[in-house]
């Protein structure tokens, strides 16, 4: 009988997650319960059923995000033109020729044959191999999705050690290689959502500052994000015991002994190293005060990444294919387009637009007024209360979403603190991708999970001391720099 009644529970528990939306918003729009004037009402009824329907996830959530496309024009937000264009932005084409380029990497395997021949050369040494599991995750995050670096990483490593290993050092590996990922996103600017939806709101807010750009960005979040790496890496390795893991010598073969790289893979390799060395010289060179950005002012890292991904697609490919199609010989196709992330470009291009609600109706300027009521006597005091509060939201809510909704509000507080919105807005930013507590708060978390190693018990102990490290040293990072 519980079987029979199981499908009518889950129809129920669907309409009840697609009604809760429309629902709140009505109720809000007719007892306009925060008693403000009717632009921020109707700005705070399609929020909350934003909000709503992304955390119930009714429908899937970039399909949610298109939501500003009738909601806004229908209640005289801003009108179903300009709501349109905020759908489409560099920032959305920096992240598209980043996927581009992380697919033709994906796809010739340049990163699992360099992971091996790394491994190859650290064998004998079990420290160093340790040290490098966890620098290779984190650089291969920096420009893969942390996903996909999880999903190669983690097994990969499991392997190593096979049935060597204590079931408590297997569950602290794979937290080892989750959290690293997670890490090395925040520390490139094309790394993780947040970091994009950080880059086009600071434009917004402030057009006559100077861009972010990845180098600048850089500059900031490597210091961080390696102190957050090795301290995250000392705490793993005493608390699950990682130090006395057995030697793998004979796992990999001597990297002589390893096969070459291939046509593709040195390719893509060629294209990879060319995109990073145009993103890191745009505005500055070795020696010199300025890069090659002054030759060329209306490009920007976009530009860049959108080249890349025209280099892919037009590079001949060496692999032998049975398509025959004259394109098909080119290390990326129409498949892969059809394959591209279009669902994440929707859900940025959505935040998008719900900041641009903010703005046009002072949702946001309300909110930090309200905020300001709050006493924060220091600045690193409010700064730590942002990061926290960030690192907590985070973990039961997507981290793109949270920045998206936090971050306009966040820009407003320079009205109210003596506190740079610079530094407000990037320490919330890099707090989106500290959630470590649970399997549901990132990809590579849920990864870690899905070995059967772990249990939520470790990772919300070993995941709580994380998240309040990262905010220590976020917080002590970003304060040095206001003084």
């Amino acid at each position: 009988m519980s079987d029979s009644l199981q499908p009518k529970h889950k129809s129920w528990t669907a309409i009840a997650s697609l009604a809760a939306g429309p629902v709140a918003a009505a109720i809000i729009l007719i007892t306009n319960p925060l008693h403000t004037d009717i632009a921020i009402t109707r700005m705070t009824a399609c929020t909350v059923w934003m909000i709503l329907w992304w955390l119930l996830e009714a429908v899937p959530i970039s399909i949610t995000s298109l939501l500003p496309l009738i909601l806004f024009p229908v209640f005289q937000i801003l009108n179903a033109k300009t709501t349109a264009t905020h759908y489409i932005h560099s920032v959305s084409f920096l992240y598209l020729g980043t996927a581009f380029l992380a697919k033709t990497i994906e796809k010739t395997e340049l990163h699992k044959h360099c992971i091996e021949r790394f491994f190859g050369y650290l064998k004998h040494n079990s420290f160093l191999l340790y040290i490098g599991l966890v620098l290779i995750t984190a650089f291969c995050s920096m420009w893969l999705s942390n996903t996909a670096t999880a999903l190669i990483m983690i097994p990969l490593t499991l392997s190593l050690f096979r049935n060597d290993i204590t079931p408590q050092q297997k569950a602290g590996l794979a937290l080892l290689i989750a959290y690293s990922a997670n890490i090395g996103g925040m520390m490139s600017l094309v790394g993780t959502g947040p970091n994009l939806v950080f880059s086009h709101l600071w434009s917004s807010y402030f057009p006559n500052e100077p861009d972010i750009g990845l180098f600048d960005w850089f500059k900031l979040s490597l210091p961080i994000g390696i102190t957050i790496l090795f301290s995250m890496f000392l705490y793993l390795v005493w608390q699950f015991k990682l130090n006395t893991l057995p030697n793998i010598s004979n796992t990999f073969a001597s990297p002589s002994k390893s096969i070459s790289f291939s046509a593709d893979q040195k390719s893509s390799a060629f294209i990879f190293t060319i995109t990073l060395f145009l993103w890191l010289t745009r505005k500055y060179f070795i020696n010199s005060g300025q890069g090659w950005g002054p030759w060329f002012p209306d490009a920007d890292d976009a530009t860049i990444a959108m080249f890349a991904a025209f280099l892919c697609f037009c590079w001949p490919s060496f692999n032998h294919t049975a398509d025959t199609s004259p394109h098909s010989k080119r290390l990326l196709t129409l498949q892969d387009i059809k394959e591209s992330p279009w669902d994440i470009l929707m859900l940025i291009g959505g935040g998008f637009a719900l900041g641009a609600g903010f703005q046009s109706t002072g949702f946001d300027q309300w909110v930090a007024q309200q905020f300001s009521q709050l006493s924060f006597s220091e600045p690193w005091q409010l700064l730590a209360g942002l990061t926290s509060g960030m690192s907590l939201l985070t973990e039961v809510t997507s981290n793109v979403t949270s920045t998206q909704v936090l971050l306009p509000i966040v820009a407003q507080l320079q009205n109210n603190y003596d506190l740079p919105p610079m530094i407000a807005m990037i320490g919330v930013t890099m707090s989106a991708s500290f959630a470590f507590m649970l399997p549901i708060a990132t990809p590579p978390n849920a990864i870690a999970y899905g070995t059967g190693h772990l249990s939520i018990q470790q990772m919300i102990c070993a995941g709580f001391w994380l998240n309040l490290l990262s905010v220590l040293i976020i917080t002590i990072a970003l304060s040095m720099m206001t003084t």
